[in-house]
């Protein structure tokens, strides 16, 4: 039988756990509200589908609010990518306040997800579009999204054009690391690396990084010679 002072201990204990949830599920309960207006939107970024501006803001909107009130690498994404969509419809006037807003919400989702390949490849497009060309400091970011993930299949022709870019960027001990990423996409799909040799510069850069693998190097010399 418990006794009244006991139920007292009971009831008090109870109280403290509940407070305690309440407490801390607080502000993930009103971040999951906060984030409920973008989720559409979200999800067809996810799948590819193009969105429009105001589409796009309203993203970024809610995935802001919904960081205020939890730290979630998952809206901190989302907020990165609806940004960096933005940028293709960011005129000059407002092109740098949309650069501004890419690097803080990287590095937010950098702080959650240190080991996120996309978030640091999104950083090196966003400084070089900041500075106007690409950075030393770009080089660096993709030296760590290598790093981390050197085969992130879906990742790889986006990040080889970012390369190409950066590639005068790049230090003496950064480029052994990134040039495998050459045969990696030639390896995934030669028609990618094709789109890329636009120009003589482009086709030195290609070639460059192609050298420690004569066959591959070949192959692309024979793909060029097809399709001059």
């Amino acid at each position: 039988m418990i006794k009244g002072s006991d139920r007292y201990g009971v009831f008090l204990i109870g109280l403290l756990v509940a407070a305690s949830l309440l407490y801390f599920g607080f502000p993930r309960g009103v971040a999951t509200v906060k984030a409920l207006d973008g989720v559409r939107i979200a999800s067809a970024m996810s799948k590819g589908t193009p969105q429009e501006p105001e589409d796009l803001r309203r993203l970024a909107l809610s995935r802001a609010e919904a960081l205020v009130w939890g730290a979630d690498p998952v809206y901190a994404r989302e907020l990165s990518r609806s940004y960096h969509a933005l940028l293709d419809f960011s005129g000059p006037d407002g092109r740098q306040s949309v650069v501004s807003a890419i690097r803080d919400a990287s590095a937010a989702e950098l702080t959650m997800r240190p080991l996120n390949a996309v978030a640091w490849w999104r950083l090196a497009v966003v400084t070089a579009a900041g500075e106007g060309m690409p950075q030393t400091d770009g080089a660096t970011f993709l030296w760590h999204s290598v790093q981390v993930q050197p085969n992130a299949m879906s990742l790889i022709p986006l990040r080889l054009r970012t390369i190409i870019d950066h590639w005068g960027r790049f230090d003496a001990e950064q480029r052994p690391d990134v040039q495998p990423q050459f045969s990696a996409a030639w390896r995934r799909d030669p028609s990618s690396v094709m789109r890329l040799a636009e120009n003589a510069r482009r086709r030195a850069i290609i070639r460059a990084g192609l050298a420690t693998e004569p066959w591959l190097l070949g192959a692309f010399e024979k793909a060029l010679a097809k399709n001059p």
